[in-house]
C-alpha cells in the first residue's frame, strides 16, 4: 500500500521522520484514507517567529 521497505515502516511507527519529505508523509497520509489540512495564519504579536503545529484527530 505504502510501497516503502519494513526499516521505514519501523521508523514511521517510531515517528522517526528525518529521512521523509513533508510531500512524502502527506503522500502516505493519503493513501491510508486520510485527509491533510494545512491551515496558515498570521502568529500572535506577542510570539516572535512562526511555528509548526502537527495534530492528529
Amino acid at each position: 500500500r505504502l510501497n516503502v521497505n519494513q526499516p521505514k515502516v519501523s521508523a514511521l511507527s517510531n515517528y522517526q521522520l528525518d529521512g521523509f519529505s513533508v510531500e512524502r508523509l502527506m503522500n502516505f497520509l493519503t493513501a491510508l484514507d486520510r485527509d491533510v489540512d494545512i491551515i496558515i495564519r498570521r502568529a500572535p504579536r506577542s510570539r516572535k517567529g512562526g511555528r509548526i503545529l502537527v495534530t492528529a484527530a
